[in-house]
């Protein structure tokens, strides 16, 4: 297979909105080590915001020109779940940003998922629930040493398993 990378990975979950959220807020989180993370991968709802956040898209563009000393962060975002109630992610301000890859839902028939949003922004869609096998993707689930493995993978669907699978393969193409 050849050499082994010798890249360093960092990885964070950053948390957010536990008593509401801001513009800054939101700013803050996606500038976070914006020099040693190549990859912010979001998978939240934009619901509470329907209006422009300037932080935050000033955060973003930043962020494309100049995280990773200069080689530019690359925000991934879920394109939202909202598509059986009229949802479009043309109305997401921060999915809607040119500086952000946003991301739809695809079933196992790789056709739109039916709650994957629409919209122009939306750049790559990738596999998730919906349709004939809606468990299929899978993710960790709270370990409990008690015997019973059922709960250790537990089906995650949405644009947000989406997202994750996209961002995936940036990390590949960064490498």
């Amino acid at each position: 297979m050849g050499n082994i990378s010798k890249q360093k990975w960092y990885v964070a979950g950053l948390r957010m909105g536990s008593d509401g959220t801001s513009d800054l807020e939101i700013a803050n989180t996606l500038s976070h080590k914006k020099d040693d993370l190549d990859i912010y991968n979001n998978s939240w709802g934009i619901g509470f915001f329907k209006a422009v956040l300037p932080s935050t898209q000033y955060t973003l563009e930043q962020g494309i020109t100049e995280g990773r000393q200069g080689k530019g962060n690359v925000f991934v975002f879920a394109g939202g779940n909202n598509g059986n109630n009229d949802g479009n992610v043309n109305y997401n301000p921060v999915a809607n940003s040119r500086h952000t890859v946003a991301v739809g839902a695809v079933n196992d028939s790789g056709n739109q998922a039916s709650y994957s949003e629409p919209g122009a922004p939306l750049f790559v869609s990738a596999p998730s629930s919906d349709g004939s096998n809606s468990n299929n993707i899978r993710t960790t689930g709270l370990y409990k040493d008690d015997g019973d493995n059922s709960n250790d993978y537990i089906p995650f669907g949405g644009t947000s398993a989406s997202a994750p699978q996209v961002s995936g393969v940036v990390a590949l193409m960064l490498e």
